[in-house]
């Protein structure tokens, strides 16, 4: 089912878009109706998502060179924006078409402004149902083009308890790569796994439950399972011993001896909307990737009604932390 905010500021785009016949490459489009549309009027569509999911496979940077158009979906967060939109103008031919998309509540009306480190001039081209569509030409020599990922790399500062490690982050991952205090109340409540355990880290982002879990038992087993593949990127940089995945849902992961543990602090939005689909997959999918007597551990904002959907698919259910904001649920399967 397609969000509205996305429907109408896809299809306030595709109205405005002109009939071409060069390639154009599509920067995530959550819909789907980017590329049927833009076919239709003569263009030949490339994708580049950064997140994995029902619509296509993703890649952390574009794939493929000098395209002759980009239409770029507007970020929520605005770094991640201006990163996607460095990255489009890495790969296409001088001066070509750039357009970028939006709704008025999503910041378009000020995007213009970042569009002129790689654009010029940039126009209001629609502006309709709320949303706005933004056209700028490529520069034929870009002003401080960030043209990898690489230049895209920030490093943070880390404390767990008495130590502090230094971690890769990139634009737009979750909690800018820092320790927000969900993860740090998961990561307080979690005992001492056994010493052979194989650990899933659901969701991991840069991997910041999978730092903390190693800082404290080195031997650990852990595989990482992310759909964002900017977010994996800085993952495998922080922990280049575990398994990194790139995927959406526990399907995606590899064939393999279940887990001890899986843990988990599940994304609650899609967009700017709240969403609790990500966490209903884990909970329905958990049981069959879980050891007997393996234990689901993960924290949630405190509104997050899980209670039913956990004791429809686990033995045992608790709360075994919670502050003013979140809960902390361990839920595990019966012992075989």
């Amino acid at each position: 089912m397609i969000d509205e905010r996305e429907r109408a500021a896809a299809e306030v785009f595709l109205h405005s878009a002109p009939t071409g016949s060069g390639r154009i490459l599509v920067v995530d489009d959550q819909t789907g109706l980017l590329g049927p549309g833009l076919e239709s009027m003569g263009w030949t569509v490339h994708h580049w998502r950064r997140m994995s999911g029902p619509l296509g496979p993703a890649s952390a940077w574009p794939e493929g060179r000098a395209f002759d158009a980009a239409c770029v979906r507007l970020s929520k967060d605005k770094a991640a924006f201006e990163m996607a939109l460095h990255a489009a103008a890495s790969v296409l031919k001088p001066e070509v078409p750039v357009w970028v998309y939006g709704a008025n509540d999503e910041g378009i009306k000020s995007a213009a402004k970042r569009m002129t480190t790689v654009c010029d001039p940039v126009t209001v081209v629609d502006a309709r149902r709320h949303c706005r569509v933004l056209e700028g030409h490529l520069r034929s020599d870009p002003t401080h083009l960030k043209s990898s990922l690489e230049d895209w790399a920030t490093t943070c500062q880390l404390e767990f308890e008495d130590s502090v490690i230094a971690q890769r982050s990139y634009p737009g991952v979750f909690a800018k790569g820092r320790l927000d205090p969900g993860t740090k109340l998961l990561l307080s409540t979690l005992p001492a796994l056994g010493e052979a355990d194989v650990v899933l880290d659901y969701a991991a982002g840069s991997g910041v439950i999978g730092l903390g879990l190693k800082q404290r038992q080195p031997e650990l087993t852990l595989t990482l399972l992310e759909a964002d593949a900017v977010a994996l990127e800085a993952a495998k940089h922080n922990l280049p011993d575990a398994t990194a995945v790139l995927g959406h849902t526990l399907k995606d992961l590899p064939n393999s001896a279940p887990f001890d543990t899986i843990v988990a602090n599940p994304p609650y939005h899609s967009g700017k909307a709240r969403s609790t689909a990500v966490i209903a997959h884990l909970i329905q999918g958990a049981p069959e990737h879980l050891s007997g007597g393996g234990s689901l551990w993960m924290v949630l904002q405190s509104q997050v009604d899980v209670l039913t959907e956990l004791n429809a698919h686990f033995e045992s259910v608790e709360v075994a932390a919670h502050d003013r904001r979140y809960k902390v649920w361990r839920a595990s399967t019966a012992k075989c």
